[in-house]
């Protein structure tokens, strides 16, 4: 009786697995059509639970519960460049999850080109992987417009920092938009310590880029009719300092000094009140718990593939 019993109902819990399985919805939300080389990949995940029960997201038996899988070409597998444990998670019934994920620090998207990429879900007692559809993109070089490498004390190798322009397509206004980024790079080392978008640029105006004594790198371009845009970096390229500015009588500019960098004129943000309205600034990547790491705290890329990264 009890081997009668039995059979029947582990054949309803294989029947209701896969079921279960196709009520767990993967989807990466409003892929980016075209990336820099080297800029963080933030992918927008969604992970609906409407399975009728608790699911509950964590790494198991050494494997991750959440991977992805990305392609070249259509056909060409793209190799982790390095493993990730992506903090797992409750999900009730009904529940729905959002989190933004980094891609660039962990796969090998070091050549331009057409990618693809799915996001993969393992769930203990799911009969399967849960996939969501593939979303493309490409990976672009853009223009260089500046460029100066340095040595600093401590470093070693010498580094170069560049800005470059690339086109970021603006669906509000079905155009394309050139942006501003910031890279550092080391040739010697085959390391990218940091790609940043900074912002869109008005095209054929003056981009000012100083250093200060203290090897801080300052950048300061124009946004938009009467907007600027100011950063500064440390020597890893990692932002200390941002100011959104709009134009007064005069335009912003960076006078140096006694080997300091100074930001002269113009208004801050701060100064004529958060209820007025800056163009061409953007918001950071959003990143609720489980998110992946944000771009100033990735993992520094290799820059190709045919070299061992030093320790």
């Amino acid at each position: 009786m009890r081997h009668g019993i039995a059979l029947p109902l582990a054949a309803l819990l294989l029947a209701a697995a896969p079921a279960a399985r196709a009520q767990l919805q993967v989807e990466i939300v409003d892929p980016q059509e075209n990336y820099l080389l080297f800029e963080p990949i933030l992918l927008k995940i969604k992970i609906a639970n409407g399975t009728g029960r608790v699911v509950e997201l964590k790494d198991a038996a050494g494997q991750g519960w959440l991977r992805f899988l990305v392609t070249r070409g259509g056909a060409m597998m793209v190799k982790p460049a390095q493993g990730f444990s992506q903090p797992g998670m409750v999900l009730e019934p009904g529940d729905v999850a959002r989190f933004t994920f980094n891609l660039t620090p962990y796969y090998r998207l070091r050549d331009p080109g057409g990618y693809s990429v799915q996001a993969v879900v393992r769930v203990p007692g799911f009969a399967g992987d849960v996939m969501s559809r593939a979303a493309q993109f490409n990976v672009l070089r853009g223009h260089e417009v500046w460029s100066k490498e340095i040595t600093a004390p401590g470093v070693g190798q010498p580094r170069k920092y560049s800005l470059i322009t690339h086109l970021v397509r603006d669906e509000g206004q079905r155009l394309d938009r050139a942006y501003l980024y910031a890279q550092v790079e080391s040739e010697a080392e085959n390391l990218v310590f940091a790609c940043r978008q900074l912002g869109p640029i008005v095209q054929g105006e003056r981009i000012e880029s100083l250093f200060d004594a203290g090897y801080g790198w300052h950048v300061l371009f124009r946004s938009g009719a009467n907007t600027f845009g100011y950063y500064q970096f440390d020597i890893d390229g990692k932002v200390t300092e941002k100011k959104d500015l709009a134009k007064t009588q005069t335009r912003p500019r960076l006078v140096a000094q006694g080997g300091q960098v100074e930001l002269v004129g113009g208004l801050s943000r701060e100064d004529f009140g958060a209820g007025d309205t800056l163009t061409g600034t953007q918001p950071p990547a959003v990143l609720t718990p489980g998110g992946g790491i944000p771009p100033s705290e990735a993992p520094r890329s290799r820059k190709k593939e045919d070299q061992t990264p030093p320790p």
